[in-house]
């Protein structure tokens, strides 16, 4: 009996006998034996006992109509509701309509210039088809929105962990203290669009993010100045609504009372995003929180509301205050 890859005595290749009536042609590399050559190679597809092929390993034929992938039209042939193709400052392009289902409906939320849709918020986009920094645009019907993510701005973070007033109306005249590039004044801008929105920012690099966001956004004042000396924009801005500031310095409170009783009027309101960990690592964020309300109150401003972010921002929370 000869064995497979036992070559006999003195033969240095392995004997493979090809007439033991398994084969009647021997069988070259790359060679097909005479009985295969009646048409082109099928694909191999697992048989079972009785030679039929199992109805799951069956080959794939072309798809189907209703396997076809459905191809969608310019934006407006597209049903009411559905996503938009935009394309935008972030360098991309928004996906297609949701596979087969409508997206949820937009309706205005609490705070005037703030919609949702139950689960994320939104604002009315102040020029259409431009994105600021990558944000989700959404269009129904001929209003389009873009998404207001609250783990990127403090103000959406502010409004999505509860609080219970925003005083930012559409003809509200706003000073926004620590802009940077300019993601939440886009927010603002698309609130207050009969106001106007002096951004302040110190930092040159984004300070130039900010200027091109504004040269679309007419309501945008970009100044690029110190906060801790509201004396050099006083008289560019003026008396203000609102007061809102984003910065991390050590003396943010200080610098949020005297912004506020250098520009804003009498009555007037004003949110500080206070930041724990740069006013001091070693306290806890609890007792920062409560120093800085004191230090609110014996400035002149009434706290109204405090809300912490820390689910969107860590060791980050919100003082509402009124001016008396």
């Amino acid at each position: 009996m000869t064995l497979y890859g036992k070559p006999p005595p003195g033969q240095r290749k392995p004997y493979k006998p090809y007439d033991n009536g398994k084969f009647t042609h021997k069988k070259e590399y790359g060679e097909r034996r005479p009985e295969q050559d009646s048409g082109p190679r099928q694909p191999f597809v697992p048989r079972d006992r009785e030679g039929q092929a199992r109805p799951w390993q069956q080959p794939r034929g072309p798809p189907t109509q209703f396997q076809q992938r459905p191809q969608y039209g310019p934006p407006q042939e597209r049903r009411q509701g559905g996503y938009e193709r935009r394309d935008g400052f972030g360098q991309q392009r928004e996906f297609g309509e949701r596979r087969g289902r409508f997206p949820p409906k937009i309706i205005p939320h609490q705070f005037p210039g703030v919609f949702t849709n139950g689960r994320e918020l939104f604002t009315k986009n102040l020029v259409p088809g431009i994105k600021v920094y990558g944000e989700q645009l959404l269009k129904s019907g001929e209003v389009e929105y873009r998404k207001w993510s609250p783990s990127r701005s403090k103000l959406g973070a502010l409004i999505a962990s509860g609080a219970k007033s925003l005083p930012l109306k559409a003809d509200s005249k706003v000073l926004y203290l620590g802009a940077a590039s300019g993601t939440t004044v886009s927010h603002v801008s698309d609130i207050a669009i009969d106001g106007v929105i002096y951004a302040v920012e110190f930092a040159p690099r984004v300070f130039r993010e900010l200027i091109e966001m504004s040269r679309l956004r007419k309501n945008i004042i970009p100044i690029l100045a110190d906060a801790n000396h509201p004396e050099l924009y006083s008289s560019i801005a003026g008396k203000v609504d609102f007061v809102f500031q984003d910065v991390a310095q050590p003396n943010q409170t200080e610098i949020f009372i005297k912004n506020c009783k250098a520009l804003l009027n009498h009555g007037g309101f004003g949110i500080l995003a206070l930041k724990a960990r740069s006013v001091d690592v070693t306290i806890a964020p609890q007792e920062i929180f409560r120093r800085s309300s004191s230090e609110l109150v014996k400035g002149g401003l009434e706290v109204i509301e405090t809300i912490d972010i820390g689910k969107f921002e860590i060791d980050h929370a919100c003082f509402l205050a009124k001016m008396r």
